[in-house]
């Protein structure tokens, strides 16, 4: 588990009635999935059950409020993230906070990246406050029969140091789940977008 200011990052849980009632709550955000994932649960659960995933769901007062995953993949993970409380701005230390984590949990991770779809502004901003703009993909995604615009942004190692850790604590990764020389030597596994 991992602690900051007032929020908490649990490993998600796997009970087959969580995922469901997770399931179910994620359905109502029509433009969280592409259009080539949405209402897709299969693909869902074998996102779930690969092990290069680390789920965590995010809590403020024991209330779950959103959800980061993280794709390890070689050198550098693709993070993901959803707050359901349409939040994003007062999380951002947060999310810096678990970046760092990262960082130190992983010795050969060299970068994260996030792949934020245009529409999602206030997650867009989140991701600018962390890490570098590296640019766009024109028309990188169709969400809702549209095709849109998606941003890459790219946090670095040695940026990461210039972030304050002094208000958390963590326990390490799961490192019997997801160890870094496994995930080093998994090819990528394209999952579509979420943003």
């Amino acid at each position: 588990m991992l602690v900051f200011d007032r929020w908490e990052l649990r490993p998600m849980s796997m009970d087959i009635r969580h995922l469901a009632e997770l399931w179910i709550k994620l359905q109502a955000y029509p433009t969280l999935f592409s259009d080539a994932t949405k209402g897709d649960i299969q693909t869902w659960i074998s996102l779930l059950q690969d092990e290069n995933f680390v789920w965590y769901e995010v809590f403020e007062k024991d209330v779950a409020v959103g959800l980061i995953y993280v794709q390890l993949q070689a050198e550098d993970a693709d993070l993901h993230i959803v707050f359901y409380d349409r939040k994003p701005a007062e999380k951002r230390e947060l999310v810096r906070y678990f970046c760092r984590f990262l960082f130190d949990s992983i010795p050969d991770l060299v970068r994260i990246s996030c792949v934020v779809p245009a529409i999602y502004h206030g997650t867009c901003r989140l991701a600018s406050a962390i890490g570098k703009w590296e640019g766009t993909k024109r028309q990188g995604v169709s969400i809702g029969g549209k095709r849109i615009d998606v941003h890459l942004y790219g946090l670095l190692r040695e940026e990461s140091y210039g972030i304050p850790d002094g208000k958390g604590k963590a326990d390490q990764l799961n490192t019997q789940r997801y160890p870094a020389s496994e995930a080093r030597n998994r090819e990528s596994v394209s999952t579509g977008v979420v943003g």
